[in-house]
Order: structure tokens, then C-alpha cells, then sequence
């Protein structure tokens, strides 16, 4: 496959994963990546997750199940945790089994410099759009149904 020859869901799923973008000057200290972590690292492995790869804990670390063999992949996910572009899926697998992964956060409506559902919250790095086909924040999607 060539760069021209993307389906429409790979390509919908780029725009997903750079959904968090933001230029500096833009960007509330407080919301800044650290520690070395930039946009193109948040977004690809925001892109992974959305593509079905497992990240998991162990110990203190991540790991990414299958694939993407990062040494900076811990750092990358705990900036992702702290800004809230991923968050901490626990799940029952079977008795007294219990996995932990990483999901995406909700893709918001934007609406000004915030987001559609005033889900204001100045820790938070919200994953905004104007395409009312990426939005899963379900407060989101029920102001675009209005």
C-alpha cells in the first residue's frame, strides 16, 4: 500500500490519533507534554491502541503486547495517563483474573478553545474535532444530533 492508497478507516484513524494536537502557542503549561514526550509519540500510540495493540502494566513499566518495542514507551504512556489522552481499562477476565490495558480517551466535539460539552478541566488535554464522524465523547455526539 502506498500512501495514496489508504481506506477510509486508516485514514479516519490518523485523524483520531492526532486528535490531541496542539500548537504551542495554544497549549496551557500545565497541559505541555514532559519529559521529552512529544505530539508524534502520544499520537502513535494512541494509534496503536486504536488499532487493537494490548499495552499493559508490568510493575512499573508498560508494555505494548505484539508489537512497537519502545524503550521510552513508559514515559510515553505515563505523560498519556497524566494528560488524560489514554486511560486505565480494568476488566474481569475470568475468576480472580483481572487485566488492566489502556484505551483512547473520547474524541470531543471542539467548540471555541474548549470542547463542545464543557468538559473543562485545566489538567486535562482533551482529544478535540470539528468532524461530527470521529466524536465518541457520548455528550458530544448528543449536541451534534440536536
Amino acid at each position: 500500500m502506498t500512501d495514496l492508497d489508504l481506506s477510509q478507516r486508516e485514514l479516519d484513524l490518523i485523524a483520531r490519533a492526532g486528535a490531541h494536537c496542539l500548537a504551542d502557542k495554544d497549549t496551557p503549561d500545565a497541559t505541555r507534554f514532559r519529559d521529552h514526550v512529544t505530539d508524534l509519540d502520544a499520537a502513535r500510540l494512541i494509534h496503536r491502541i486504536e488499532r487493537g495493540a494490548l499495552v499493559v502494566p508490568a510493575g512499573r513499566a508498560w508494555h505494548m503486547i505484539g508489537g512497537w518495542d519502545d524503550i521510552h514507551l513508559t514515559r510515553i504512556v505515563n505523560e498519556c495517563l497524566r494528560l488524560g489522552l489514554v486511560e486505565a481499562s480494568v476488566g474481569h477476565t475470568g475468576r480472580d483474573i483481572v487485566r488492566t490495558t489502556l484505551i483512547a480517551a473520547p474524541i470531543h466535539l471542539r467548540s471555541g478553545s474548549g470542547t463542545a460539552c464543557a468538559a473543562a478541566d485545566s489538567g486535562t488535554r482533551y482529544r478535540l474535532t470539528d468532524d461530527p464522524g470521529l466524536i465518541d465523547c457520548p455528550a458530544c455526539l448528543t449536541r451534534t444530533d440536536a
